[in-house]
């Protein structure tokens, strides 16, 4: 049997959906990043992520690859987790 669902590689910490691209926040959180109100929310996490740092704002932290610094970033996951991955439902399916 083929599987004709997209499979994801990770999961929005936010809204709960699938995705296979998005912020990585504070070592923890996952966001994607794409609907108006995410990016708000993203943007004001990397703010103050900045700011605990010791930069003005994330423009400032991220010259210079500063942004090296600390666990908050943009990725894009291109393989599947050996061990877990999602449907486009956002449920987990697991390695048997």
């Amino acid at each position: 049997m083929e599987l004709k669902t997209k499979l994801y590689a990770k999961k929005c910490s936010y809204t709960g959906k699938p995705m296979n691209h998005g912020y990585y926040l504070e070592g923890k959180y996952l966001i994607e990043g794409e609907t108006d109100t995410e990016k708000a929310l993203v943007q004001a996490i990397l703010n103050l992520h900045a700011e605990q740092l010791g930069f003005n704002d994330w423009s400032e932290c991220h010259e210079g690859n500063n942004y090296k610094q600390h666990d908050s970033y943009f990725t894009e996951w291109e393989e599947l987790d050996k061990d877990y991955w999602y449907d486009d439902k956002g449920k987990e399916y697991q390695k048997d």
